[in-house]
């Protein structure tokens, strides 16, 4: 999943430790602000120079500078303002975040780290510097995922500042994108939590599109993860969301041709099973009724879902995975109650008898519960 990293500058009018800067400083940190935001690096250039000729060392104009490099492509040059910005200011947090950046781009992923870190311990409510710190765990693991328990780790520390950072900032779309990405990168490195994390997932992903329905990050996660839990329906419509929006379908790669042709042989399928469930079922076979069933909530049918999902219950009431595949369904239509009545039969089962499936209605449960489902 790819990111812009924004490069924020907040300014600070300094504090006890430091001589009140010159007023004419003040306002040319104001004007540089404005440039900044005009994307006008050049005089956004000029105000924060002329402004440390008003107060020599003053740090939101060293990081006002480094930032003004940064928008006009000079990296380096930008990395050298932030470190004079942190040696003037050894607590300016957003230099931190912004020096943060520039190792993140050039996968120095423990000073980028080191650096997020150190931002948020001097100003928690700094939401970048918060989502940069998980940005740069995530990213650490993929490079490289042979440290074993260590990996997992920072997957769990991704987790806890993402969890907290849609707590600060509940419609921020990127922070749900990249807390489902996280759980889907932990399901594929622990088999142990996989069901679990791949719910967590697809709960994510649903919560970032129903704040953002067009955010291309989670539209293109939702596609691998549909994929992923062979839901070509969900997955069809979420590409087709995609191609509408105009969004890069490259990071999905040839994924789009095998939902197509997942389709195509769901289709037939559908067709063969709908005209002998009931004569399947009398032979004691199941799996045409689990399948309509499946295939019905996957598109949003919401009677014929719920029919089928219905009738394979009655038939076959000990069959976990129908039960998860129907309370998704329900959670997705706001019906937590029967949600709720669909899933806790299953959890007093045996883990044994199916791990993924109560662990999948145990996270159902539980995050219904969390969130006033009764």
């Amino acid at each position: 999943m790819t990111r812009l990293l924004a490069i924020v500058l907040l300014f600070a009018v300094g504090c006890k430790a430091h001589a009140p800067p010159h007023p004419q400083a003040l306002a040319l940190v104001n004007q540089g602000a404005a440039y900044l935001h005009q994307e006008n690096w050049p005089r956004a250039r000029e105000a924060f120079k002329l402004c440390l000729e008003y107060t020599p060392d003053y740090h939101p104009c060293l990081n006002g500078l480094g930032t003004a490099a940064w928008g006009a492509g000079e990296r380096e040059e930008a990395a050298r303002w932030y470190r004079q910005a942190i040696k003037a200011h050894a607590d300016f947090a957003e230099a931190r975040n912004n020096l943060g950046t520039y190792f993140l781009e050039r996968q120095a992923y423990d000073r980028a780290i080191e650096l997020f870190k150190s931002a948020l311990q001097i100003h928690p409510g700094y939401l970048d510097a918060r989502y940069n710190y998980a940005y740069a765990l995530y990213s650490r693991v993929l490079r490289d995922t042979a440290r074993g328990a260590e990996v997992l780790k920072d997957l769990d520390e991704a987790e806890i500042q993402l969890i907290r950072l849609t707590e600060l900032a509940p419609r921020r779309p990127d922070a749900r994108a990249l807390l489902g990405t996280v759980y889907r990168q932990r399901a594929m490195l622990s088999p142990r939590t996989s069901a679990a994390d791949l719910e967590r997932a697809r709960v994510s992903v649903e919560q970032c599109l129903m704040a953002a329905p067009s955010f291309t990050d989670c539209l293109l996660l939702g596609v691998m993860l549909s994929h992923q839990l062979k839901r070509c329906e969900e997955a069809g419509q979420r590409i087709a969301e995609l191609r509408r929006i105009g969004a890069d379908l490259s990071p999905i790669g040839d994924l789009e041709q095998e939902v197509q042709a997942c389709l195509a042989a769901r289709d037939d399928q559908v067709r063969q099973a709908e005209a002998t469930w009931r004569d399947q079922a009398a032979r004691g076979n199941m799996q045409p009724l689990r399948f309509l069933c499946a295939t019905f909530a996957g598109q949003r049918h919401v009677e014929k879902a719920i029919s089928y999902c219905e009738e394979a219950l009655r038939q076959d009431p000990g069959f976990i995975s129908t039960r998860v595949t129907f309370a998704r369904f329900l959670v997705e239509l706001q019906n937590s109650q029967r949600a709720l009545e669909v899933c806790e039969p299953v959890l007093s089962l045996p883990r044994s008898r199916d791990p993924e499936g109560i662990d999948a209605c145990a996270e159902i449960t539980r995050v219904l519960r969390l969130g006033g489902g009764r």
